[in-house]
């Protein structure tokens, strides 16, 4: 089964992707699907650090 976490990278990229070209054309595209995609992999990246630092402190 799918965790719904594993898809905001690849949400966050089409979204990205999406709002870019409607606001910038091709380069906005690119440079919105790659700052979605920066998003999408840090959200999962910071959630991981807190649940370890809240494992740590017990």
């Amino acid at each position: 089964m799918l965790a719904v976490g594993c898809l905001v990278p690849f949400i966050l990229l089409v979204g990205g992707a999406i709002l870019g070209a409607q606001l910038g054309g091709t380069a906005g595209s690119i440079w919105g699907s790659v700052i979605g995609l920066v998003a999408g992999l840090a959200v999962p990246a910071v959630m991981f650090g807190a649940l370890l630092s809240a494992r740590k402190k017990d």
